[in-house]
């Protein structure tokens, strides 16, 4: 465990700390990133063919 962080690591965090990812009206593009990481960890675990993956994600630090 460390607390060193490059700083653009540092500068990305300043950027993004008081930002809502939960509010998909106010980050739309956001919301369908989420979409897409879902749809591609449903095809990266052989998810079957021909439905509709489903899941969330997380925001946290450990």
């Amino acid at each position: 465990v460390t607390t060193f962080a490059e700083p653009e690591a540092r500068e990305v965090a300043a950027r993004n700390i008081f930002k809502n990812y939960i509010d998909h009206d106010m980050y739309p593009r956001l919301f369908a990133m989420e979409g897409r990481m879902v749809r591609w960890l449903h095809e990266l675990w052989n998810g079957p063919k021909g439905v509709e993956p489903y899941g969330t994600c997380t925001v946290g630090s450990s």
